[in-house]
């Protein structure tokens, strides 16, 4: 889904750059907002999510912030290698 993404040169923020004209199954845009909310509910315990657990690094989720429609910021506690592969 990612255009382009820059990695901070401390490792701890991903900024990602969607691509833009994503469509899910039913012809509905993806955008920021879309990713926030599955990285939300990924998040939430009570969805029990088996992603969750790879979205917590250190004991802290990884927080995500929309900048704009198509772009997002991943922060992360600490570098963390597989975050990178995942991007």
């Amino acid at each position: 889904m990612a255009k382009t993404w820059r990695v901070s040169p401390d490792g701890l923020k991903y900024t990602l750059h969607l691509r833009q004209r994503l469509r899910f199954s039913d012809g509905h845009p993806v955008d920021a907002d879309d990713v926030l909310f599955s990285s939300k509910v990924y998040l939430d315990e009570n969805a029990h999510s088996p992603q969750r657990d790879s979205l917590i690094i250190a004991d802290k989720p990884i927080v995500v912030k929309r900048l704009d429609a198509y772009t997002l910021v991943f922060k992360l506690e600490k570098p963390y290698a597989a975050t990178e592969k995942a991007v």
